[in-house]
């Protein structure tokens, strides 16, 4: 009976305010679903976008084209402009200023073939090179990396010239006189000893890099001399 009766001791200015209460209840948890709109839009993320949005307002596809492809027909499905905004596909990407381009030479356009060439060079055709020619740096020459071909080779030299070393002193030593020839054989001894040293340092150093440039070239973790990985062709 209180509860009925409470009503009618309740002013009419409070009873408006009562009714006040849960109508600014439900308008807050209404316009709490909004505050996570609000907060994406606060997002960082979405800050740039905005403003990457904002800095370049594109109106066809050739405003979203590199300077040197503006006269080459490309394809809408690798550059276009959707809602004033570049899009760029495959080899094309977005740069700072809101257009394409494309990021490095490892990637060319063909504009015979209207499609993305790939440019880089070929793993398989690395790895094998180096398996039955690293001795002289095939691999590191095909891929451009030339000081390391070129060390490789010099190694590889060594070791002709450590066996030449140890054949001179032989010849040397046939052509002397026989009260000379005990002289001869100590000289011949010591080159020998140095040649044999040299040969079997080389030959471990030409094994060794042997079997890194293969692993390397396996696990396709070494870039080529324009700094692109190679082509995953294994």
């Amino acid at each position: 009976k209180l509860f009925w009766k409470l009503p009618q001791h309740i002013p009419r200015a409070d009873m408006k305010t009562l009714l006040l209460v849960p109508i600014c209840l439900l308008a807050f948890l209404t316009t709490t679903d909004s505050l996570p709109r609000l907060q994406d839009r606060d997002d960082p993320k979405s800050i740039l976008e905005r403003r990457r949005r904002q800095s370049f307002s594109c109106m066809n596809q050739t405003q979203c084209l590199p300077p040197s492809l503006a006269a080459v027909t490309v394809p809408s499905d690798l550059v276009n402009c959707d809602q004033n905004v570049c899009v760029c596909r495959q080899c094309f990407q977005l740069n700072s200023s809101g257009t394409c381009y494309i990021p490095s030479a490892c990637y060319t356009y063909s504009d015979t073939k209207r499609d993305c060439q790939d440019d880089r060079a070929s793993q398989l055709t690395a790895m094998l090179l180096s398996l039955f020619l690293s001795e002289v740096g095939a691999a590191n020459f095909y891929i451009g990396r030339n000081d390391l071909g070129a060390g490789q080779i010099v190694v590889f030299l060594l070791i002709f010239v450590a066996s030449c070393v140890a054949v001179c002193p032989c010849c040397l030593f046939c052509c002397k006189d026989d009260d000379k020839k005990a002289g001869g054989a100590i000289c011949f001894a010591i080159f020998l000893i140095i040649s044999v040293i040299v040969i079997v340092v080389c030959t471990l150093i030409i094994l060794a890099w042997w079997i890194a440039d293969l692993a390397i070239f396996v696990q396709n973790t070494r870039l080529d001399g324009r700094g692109c990985m190679l082509k995953d062709d294994l």
